[in-house]
C-alpha cells in the first residue's frame, strides 16, 4: 500500500489519525531491516506526519523537506471544533460541484502540460467522492491536532521546511510552530506556488529544488565531515549514490501524488489559488461545455 488509510480506493479502510499512520509507518520500516531514513518528504497531511516521525526520534532522518506540513494548533478546544466543522463543509463543497472545484483550483493552474484538463478533472472529482466521513473528519481533526512531545528528541536531522509564496498567509502559523519546535530548520519560500503545486504540477522545479537540498554540504569525493559523512552510513565513500537514490525515490513519490492529491486546503488557500485565474477559467469552462466536452 502506498498511500494512507483511507486515500486509496482499491483499499478498505478509514484514514485515523497522524499518530498511527506515523507508527504503521515505524514498525514497517523497523521490520523491514530500515534503521534509518538518508532523507524524507511529506506536503501537506504528509508534512504532518513527518513532523511527528522527526519529534519522536524513532526512525533518525538525515535530511527533511516539509512542504507545507500542519503543525497542531495552539488555539482553545472549541476553536478547534469550529474550524474543523469550517473545513468538512469546505472540502465536501469542492467535492460536490464541479464549478468549485475548477474555480477553486483552475485547471489552466493545476494540470500537467500534455494532459487532458478534462480527464485529470473528471478523475480528480471522481477521487474526491471515495473518501468517508470519518476519513474527512479524521484527517481534518488529527491533521490540525496531533500530538507531539514538549520538545523532540535529540535528532541531528537538517531540515527545511517549503512553502508556496502564495500560501505564505495560511502557513504562518505552521511556519512560526516549526521554527520554534526545530530551531535547526529553515524556511524556504517557493515562488509563484500554492499548496503542493511544486510537487504535484512543476516537477523539473520540484528536483531542482530537492537535489539543491539533497547535495548541500556533501563533498563530491571521498572523505569529508559533516552531512557528508553521514550520507556514507550506508554507501561507503560514495555520497552521490545516496542522492541519486534519493532523486529517484522522489520521482516515484510525484507519481503518488498526482494519482492521490493532498485533500486538506483551507477556505484561504483556495481563495488564494483562483483569484488571478478564476475568470480564464470561467471562460475556458464555458467554452468546452458549448463543445459538449464538460459533463453536466
Amino acid at each position: 500500500q502506498a498511500v494512507y488509510d483511507g486515500h486509496q480506493p482499491e483499499y478498505p479502510g478509514d484514514f485515523t489519525s497522524v499518530e498511527q499512520t506515523v507508527s504503521k509507518i515505524t514498525d514497517y520500516l523497523k521490520s523491514r531491516g530500515y534503521p534509518r531514513l538518508d532523507a524524507a518528504y511529506g506536503c501537506s497531511l504528509g508534512g504532518a506526519c513527518l513532523t511527528r516521525l522527526l519529534a519522536l526520534g524513532a526512525i533518525p532522518i538525515g535530511r527533511a523537506i516539509i512542504d507545507g506540513g500542519i503543525t497542531p494548533y495552539q488555539l482553545p478546544l472549541l476553536t478547534r471544533k469550529a474550524l474543523l466543522l469550517r473545513d468538512i463543509l469546505s472540502f465536501r463543497l469542492v467535492a460536490g460541484n464541479r464549478n468549485i472545484l475548477e474555480a477553486a483550483f483552475p485547471p489552466e493552474r493545476f494540470t500537467l502540460p500534455g494532459h487532458d484538463p478534462v480527464k485529470e478533472y473528471n478523475a480528480i472529482a471522481a477521487y474526491l467522492k471515495t473518501y468517508s466521513g470519518k476519513t474527512i473528519r479524521n484527517i481534518f481533526w488529527s491533521g490540525n491536532n496531533y500530538s507531539l512531545p514538549q520538545s523532540p528528541a535529540g535528532i541531528d536531522t537538517k531540515i527545511t521546511y517549503w512553502y508556496g509564496d502564495d500560501e505564505k498567509k495560511d502557513r504562518k502559523s505552521n511556519i512560526r510552530f516549526i521554527k520554534g519546535y526545530f530551531p535547526q530548520a529553515r524556511i524556504h519560500g517557493i515562488p509563484k506556488m500554492a499548496h503542493a503545486e511544486l510537487v504535484m504540477i512543476h516537477p523539473e522545479e520540484f528536483i531542482r529544488y530537492a537535489d539543491k537540498f539533497l547535495e548541500e554540504g556533501i563533498p563530491s569525493g571521498a572523505g569529508g565531515g559533516g552531512a557528508g559523512a553521514q550520507a556514507q552510513t550506508h554507501y561507503g565513500n560514495r555520497p552521490e549514490r545516496r542522492v541519486r537514490q534519493c532523486q529517484q525515490i522522489f520521482r516515484e513519490l510525484q507519481k503518488t501524488l498526482r494519482r492521490y492529491p493532498p485533500p486538506s486546503i483551507g477556505p484561504g488557500q483556495r481563495k488564494r489559488q483562483s483569484s488571478h485565474k478564476a475568470s480564464e477559467a470561467e471562460k475556458r469552462r464555458k467554452g468546452l461545455s458549448q463543445n459538449g466536452k464538460v459533463p453536466k
